[in-house]
C-alpha cells in the first residue's frame, strides 16, 4: 500500500481484494473497488454512510459523540466515540470494546480480530488478528500493513 495520510487523501494500492482510495482530510472517505466493501464515508461531517457494502451496510454518526451501525447483519454495533470509548454490542464474532480518545483502542473478544490499536500516540499496533496482523504507522504520515495474509 501507498498511503498519503497527513495530506488530503490516502491511496491504498495493490491490496488484493481491498484496493481502496480514501479521501480523509477533505471531510470524507471514498472506498472504491473493494468488492464487498464499496463505501462512501463522510468523515468530518456529523455522520458516515457506508453504502453497498454487502453484509456491512452501515450508518455511522461520529461527531455527535457516538456511532450507530444499522442493518449490518452480523455487525449490529453501537459505538460511542467522542465520549472516549466505543462499545460494539451484539456483533457476533466481533464484540469489541474500543477506547479511542484516551489515545488507544482495545478490541476484545473479537475472534480472529483481537486487536490492540494505539492511535493518538502516532501509530497503531494490531496484534494477534489472525489473517490481519497489521502494523500501522499513521500520524507519521504513512501506514505499513505487514503480514496481513490476504494483503
Amino acid at each position: 500500500m501507498c498511503l498519503y495520510n497527513n495530506a488530503r487523501y490516502k491511496v491504498f494500492k495493490d491490496v488484493g481484494v481491498y484496493e481502496m482510495c480514501l479521501y480523509i482530510n477533505v471531510g470524507y472517505k471514498v472506498f472504491k473497488d473493494v468488492r464487498v466493501y464499496e463505501m462512501c464515508l463522510n468523515n468530518k461531517a456529523r455522520y458516515k454512510v457506508f453504502k453497498d457494502v454487502g453484509v456491512y451496510e452501515m450508518c455511522l454518526y461520529i461527531n455527535t459523540g457516538y456511532k450507530v451501525f444499522k442493518d449490518v447483519r452480523v455487525y449490529e454495533m453501537c459505538l460511542y466515540i467522542n465520549a472516549g470509548y466505543k462499545d460494539f454490542k451484539d456483533v457476533g464474532v466481533y464484540e469489541m470494546c474500543l477506547y479511542i480518545n484516551t489515545g488507544y483502542k482495545v478490541f476484545k473478544d473479537v475472534g480472529v480480530y483481537e486487536m490492540c490499536l494505539y492511535i493518538n500516540a502516532g501509530y497503531k499496533v494490531c496484534k494477534d488478528v489472525g489473517v490481519y496482523e497489521m502494523c500501522l504507522y499513521i500520524n507519521a504520515g504513512y501506514k505499513v500493513f505487514k503480514d496481513v495474509g490476504v494483503f
